[in-house]
């Protein structure tokens, strides 16, 4: 008999339990959306991240790394140099890739690579790196 009493004040304990608990997080401050961010980021242009005599004859993979949810149909990621776009390549582990001969990247003024996340012909977020 007595175990039958202690159950049943173990099971009223536990159905107030949750309702408080269920009280409470009702009762709590409401949560405000949540702001999700893509990052992107151009690695080095070469190993030294400069440009050498012995490479302006040729073609240069330039590559970044995006991180974030994967990409939709209408969204890509564009390198611009001197206002010309260059459509980049994403992998599926997040790398993307395009090739620039390296005369345009040696004469371009600022010596200035970007990269653009695009959206319907918008820009949605841009990174800049420097090399040499």
């Amino acid at each position: 008999m007595n175990i039958m009493k202690l159950m049943f004040v173990g099971a009223l304990l536990a159905c107030l339990t949750n309702l408080i608990f269920i009280g409470l997080v009702k009762s709590g401050e409401q949560l405000a959306a949540v702001e999700v961010r893509v990052a992107n980021q151009i690695l080095p242009i070469t190993s030294d991240n400069t440009l050498t005599a012995a490479e302006q004859d040729k073609t240069i993979v330039v590559r970044g790394q995006y991180v974030g949810k994967a990409l939709p149909e209408n969204q890509k990621i564009v390198l611009q140099i001197n206002d010309q776009n260059i459509d980049a390549k994403l992998e599926s582990e997040g790398i993307f890739t395009a090739a620039i001969p390296a005369q345009q990247l040696i004469q371009s003024p600022a010596h200035i690579i970007s990269a653009v996340l695009m959206q319907d012909g918008q820009a949605l977020q841009q990174t800049t790196h420097v090399y040499q």
